[in-house]
């Protein structure tokens, strides 16, 4: 047994050899020495994160002991391996157990605060740091976990003041330094956020995490020239840096330099096939006009295939009838001021709460008008950041989901894995990150309409399409809307033609159609708008690649990122907006709308290359959607000539949207209550009649 303990704490190695050692004297060894024997094995496989096998050994030391400071110490590691497991249900129960025992101990306080923010129980966890920090003041750790559940919950002012006790207390406290960089920038405090950074690169001066931040603040600055630059620095010094390579791969794309992009993804994934970088790779894929739409589809089906988690224990079976209350939960970075927030937000406030139940799973710390709006109509309101997959699964189970609705796609802040576990009856995609199937077998429906996915589209889907009888989404606009001005053609005495989506969506293609409407119009404008306009680099090569097709630069404007509300107002610049191609506009079409802006569309191959037409479509406008390339270019120079149409356009779409199903909230809540009703029901036949078919489309 001495030999054996000499190797306790060592490198890896250690442990093993003492657990040799041991489980050759455990077989002689009873009572007293048996259990120290056990609760040294349950060590050694802690000490190589192996919980589970830790556990047994743990559990048998702790039957045979009988001192209390034995018996502590040995539950407490019981409770540490639940909490590694992600069973944080067990952890909680067992500290539980412990708790009268253990007030003196800041381990204990410490690991109990760590599984109430497991458990989705902030304020919990902030009394149970406040205990340990009573017990040992000068923690620095413990000021760290306080400055970390109040970033999760979106109080950064307190997150940031912690952070600086965290640092008062240890300087060199990589960790924290970087959190409280991350919080900065997150607040777009872009040079307090550099400094800190470069703060912790002065005591650490190879660490990538630092040097990375900076090249993600000028990203998000839009100055991708030097985030580029940064980002090959770090990756010529060290190659093997998949992330790194995302964040590479992601300012490439969002230049238009589609190929380069696709090349650092791919090596990136050949390095490590991380989630989110395999569905920023098929999200870049929709921009580039190279891509089929059978290629875009086979990837989406590889996703799931490498990142497939294992289903959590299938849901009870409900007796539930029409008419009854349905557990509706919805998971999400997009409960803020974004695309998600705007569409969603009327239609969830009108829902009818006597039969449904809102259950709100939030990704994303920033909380704002609103964020506070889908909180007041909510049931429960949960911040998940930070939980493991395993976790938000077991939280959705133990609420008794009925339905999950997904709401951030392969875009940021998605919780795809989670939906793989299977923790409600029904798993739904809608807005957010809606640009194709999302290519999963567990995701049972989409919400869509029948312009969105015409006839013949069900096969390109996973999923089950469910068919609303208008838009697919729901537009609240923001009060701060500007007013409509004048025509800008009446006022410059030239046309003015304008595009403000997302700049990644322009491409060679685009580009050479819109400077063939530029020689068709030869005294039109062009007005680009967007937060990549500013890169340099990129204005150049778009500068360069219009001039190449013989159309003066100086007739084209291209302005950098602004607020939202500048944004809006700028459309009062602008006579026709371009919709790009193949990626159409969503949210950019409906404020073009709102703003008395005609939008001229030729929708793309795929889901995100039909946004515009649905929302012209179902605002009573389809004469502006396009059936090729010659009818857009033809629509778009008619309309031009046409200065009466262009004032009839302007003083009459704001009202025209208002009063369509795209702004109708109350209606498209009672379509929604009938979708989820019909899915509910098909999934209780699914799973009460064996001769079901299983789930089928819904036509509303």
């Amino acid at each position: 047994q001495n030999s054996a303990t000499q190797y306790t704490g060592t490198q890896l190695e250690g442990p093993k050899k003492a657990r040799k050692l041991l489980e050759k004297v455990r077989l002689e060894a009873f009572g007293q020495q048996g259990a120290e024997i056990d609760y040294m094995i349950g060590l050694s496989w802690i000490m190589e994160g192996s919980y589970k096998e830790a556990i047994g050994y743990l559990s048998n030391a702790l039957s045979h002991y009988h001192k209390l400071d034995q018996k502590q110490k040995t539950g407490y590691l019981i409770g540490l391996c639940y909490f590694h497991l992600g069973l944080f249900s067990k952890a909680e129960l067992i500290l539980d157990a412990l708790r009268l025992n253990s007030e003196g101990d800041v381990k204990y306080w410490i690991l109990r605060g760590d599984v109430q923010i497991a458990l989705g129980k902030p304020d919990t966890a902030l009394q149970c740091f406040g205990k340990a920090n009573a017990i040992e003041p000068r923690n620095e750790e413990i000021a760290y976990k306080v400055a970390k559940v109040y970033e999760q919950q979106g109080s950064f002012e307190k997150a940031l003041e912690f952070f600086d006790i965290t640092l008062a207390m240890k300087s060199d406290y990589i960790k924290a330094r970087v959190d409280k960089a991350e919080v900065l920038r997150g607040l777009r405090r872009f040079d307090q956020s550099m400094q800190a950074f470069e703060e912790n690169l002065a005591i650490q001066p190879d660490h990538i995490e630092s040097k990375m931040g900076i090249a993600l603040c000028y990203k998000d600055q839009g100055n991708y020239d030097k985030s580029i630059i940064l980002c090959h620095q770090i990756l010529h010094e060290n190659p093997n840096l998949p992330l790194v390579r995302m964040n590479l791969g992601l300012c490439l794309l969002e230049i238009g330099r589609f190929n380069e992009s696709e090349e650092q993804y791919k090596t990136a994934l050949n390095q490590l096939p991380h989630a989110q970088l395999f569905s920023n790779y098929l999200m870049g894929m929709h921009y580039n006009p190279e891509k089929t739409k059978k290629e875009i589809y086979e990837a989406h089906l590889k996703w799931e295939s490498l990142h497939k988690l294992q289903p959590i224990a299938k849901p009870n079976l409900k007796n539930w009838a029409i008419g009854e209350k349905i557990k509706v939960g919805f998971i999400s970075g997009g409960f803020r001021q974004h695309p998600v927030g705007w569409m969603i937000t009327g239609p969830l406030e009108s829902i009818d709460k006597r039969r449904f139940e809102l259950h709100f799973y939030t990704t994303h710390p920033h909380r704002d008008a609103l964020s506070k709006r889908l909180q007041d109509t909510s049931t429960s309101w949960t911040s998940v950041i930070g939980w493991t997959d395993d976790a938000i699964a077991e939280r959705i189970r133990r609420d008794d989901i009925d339905i999950l609705v997904e709401l951030s796609g392969h875009a940021a802040d998605n919780k795809l894995k989670v939906i793989t576990k299977r923790p409600a009856r029904v798993h739904v995609k809608w807005v957010g990150g809606l640009f194709n199937t999302s290519g999963l077998s567990d995701m049972d429906f989409l919400i869509s309409d029948s312009v969105q996915t015409p006839e013949g589209a069900d096969s390109w889907y996973t999923e089950k399409l469910v068919r609303l009888p208008h838009d697919y989404v729901s537009y609240s606009p923001p009060e701060y809307l500007p007013p409509i001005k004048g025509l800008p053609l009446e006022k410059n005495g030239y046309l003015t033609l304008g595009c403000f989506n997302n700049p990644v969506k322009i491409n060679e293609v685009l580009l050479h159609h819109w400077a063939n409407l530029l020689k068709q119009l030869p005294s039109a404008r062009l007005l680009l708008k967007g937060k990549a306009y500013d890169s340099v680099d990129f204005v150049t090569r778009i500068k360069d690649k219009i001039s190449s097709f013989g159309v003066d630069i100086k007739r084209v404007e291209i302005q950098g990122a602004s607020e939202h509300k500048v944004l809006l107002d700028t459309y009062n610049r602008v006579d026709i907006a371009l919709d790009p191609w193949p990626y159409s506009g969503g949210l950019s079409t409906i404020e073009a709308l709102m703003m008395g802006v005609p939008v001229v569309t030729y929708p793309g191959y795929t889901f995100a290359g039909r946004h515009a037409a649905t929302h012209l479509h179902h605002a009573g406008v389809p004469e502006l959607i396009a059936k090729n390339w010659t009818d857009y270019k033809d629509k778009i120079v008619l309309l031009a000539l046409d200065k009466q149409r262009l004032l009839n356009y302007r003083t009459s779409l704001r009202h025209k949207l208002l009063h369509s199903s795209v702004c109708d909230s109350k209606g498209f809540s009672k379509s929604l209550e009938k979708a989820f009703t019909e899915m509910l029901r098909q999934w209780q036949k699914k799973e009460t009649d064996p001769f079901s078919p299983g789930f089928s489309p819904i036509d509303i």
